[in-house]
């Protein structure tokens, strides 16, 4: 099984995700600073790091909004790109554009018109020695004559000769073989099972890495700045402005994105704001799962738990859940794949610790290995679930995870005995 390329997931894509040296102002934090007096709204705002893939608005054109702009003043224009050597200048008058550039337009001779004003264009002639074969008429075919032997040869068939007809019937049909019937008497292929299983949990720990590498460092809390501190808004149009904090109107909330720059910028972080799970949670864990097998002795074998959702509600939280595993038993293998919906309910809060539980319903299939004490056995069938949720607050988007449960797996319609299962993890949100 070679998962190297699978591993190198995990070491190389990390390294494209960074985090911005740029913040985020929320829609809503820009109202309520614009609702307070000037002097007031750099004590503390509310900011959340930007990617690197963000694009940095102070290497981008933008207007230098200004209180004479509205008066008939001068709007500077910033752009630190120069282009062609093109130079603009905005002025509350005009717009004057030049340009170093020159354009030229390639000249085409055309045919020079008769006396009347009509262009004539040669009429096709044949060659010499040759004549111009008459139409035919639509829906007619011209007769086709043999052609004359050349060297001795004979002619290639005419097309107008039919065609010899080919062996298609019974007579001339060579013997049939029937295919065999699919799955009839073949094994459960449990390598191939393995490995995809183990290229899907790699591709999951790595993409796991990238989003811990980002939103757990991610500042994401508020910041004491000065009322002068400068600010860039980005309209959804395209249009950037720079402004003061002090200068921000409540028609800026409204804007696409709201910036500040640290490099542009004095800032103090105040503080991380606690845990918020609000919106789309990514979660990754690793455990043992028991697993039904014919002799009923249920193992234990290693497990994955992979999740993807979205929490509406602080306390409540929908995902579509699956747990992947395979292990040994009495020297056979034995493997699992359990699918469905989990939902999260976490009422309990005390300080960093956050308490809670979980139920799940879904499909589960399961195989396992022929060995001397049963044959191989392979189910997909429904099972239910549920248990208890320990978070631990690492950063404002990222948790620490314990799981613990129990399931009931639905074996040819009879209800398995309850089988164990825990696991820790990460939760990013």
């Amino acid at each position: 099984m070679n998962l190297k390329p699978f591993l190198m997931l995990v070491l190389v894509l990390p390294l494209n995700a960074c985090l911005a040296s740029s913040y985020r102002i929320p829609s809503d934090e820009v109202a309520r600073l614009a609702a307070l007096p000037p002097e007031q709204r750099g004590e503390s705002v509310r900011v959340v790091q930007r990617l690197d893939f963000d694009k940095d608005p102070s290497h981008s054109g933008y207007v230098e909004r200004s209180s004479s702009s509205s008066g008939g003043g001068v709007v500077f224009i910033h752009n630190p790109t120069v282009v062609h050597h093109r130079h603009v200048h905005v002025t509350d008058t005009a717009r004057h554009v030049h340009s170093s550039s020159a354009s030229v337009t390639p000249s085409v001779q055309a045919p020079a018109p008769s006396s009347s004003g009509v262009v004539h264009a040669p009429s096709p002639t044949a060659p010499a020695g040759t004549t111009t074969p008459s139409p035919t008429p639509v829906g007619t075919s011209a007769p086709i004559e043999a052609a004359a032997p050349v060297d001795g040869r004979p002619p290639a068939p005419s097309l107008a000769e039919p065609l010899p007809e080919t062996g298609t019937g019974p007579a001339d049909a060579g013997p049939v073989e029937s295919a065999p019937a699919s799955g009839s008497g073949e094994s459960f292929d449990f390598d191939s099972a393995e490995f995809m299983i183990a290229a899907v949990i790699t591709m999951a720990v790595a993409g796991t890495v990238i989003l811990v590498a980002t939103e757990g460092p991610r500042y994401d809390g508020w910041l004491g700045l000065d009322p002068d501190a400068p600010v860039h808004v980005i309209h959804a149009s395209g249009a950037r402005e720079r402004t003061t904090l002090a200068e921000l109107t409540a028609e800026d909330a409204w804007a696409a994105e709201v910036v500040l720059v640290e490099d542009e910028i004095d800032a103090t972080r105040l503080g991380r704001a606690p845990l918020d799970r609000v919106g789309f949670v990514w979660r990754m864990e690793g455990g043992a799962m028991q697993y039904p097998t014919p002799d009923h002795e249920d193992p234990l074998a290693a497990t994955a738990t992979i999740g993807l959702g979205y929490y509406p509600l602080q306390q409540l939280g929908i995902l579509l859940s699956t747990w992947l595993g395979y292990g040994s038993h009495n020297e056979s293998s034995v493997l699992g794949v359990k699918y469905g919906l989990e939902i999260d309910i976490m009422p309990l809060s005390f300080g960093i610790l956050q308490l809670g539980g979980y139920g799940v319903a879904g499909m589960g299939f399961g195989a396992a290995e022929a060995n001397f004490d049963y044959e191989e056995r392979t189910f997909h069938a429904p099972f239910l679930g549920f248990g208890a949720l320990v978070e631990l607050e690492i950063s404002t988007r990222l948790a620490a995870i314990a799981r613990a449960g129990v399931d009931w797996q639905s074996i040819d319609g009879d209800w398995n005995e309850p089988t164990a299962l825990f696991s820790l993890g990460l939760s990013v949100y």
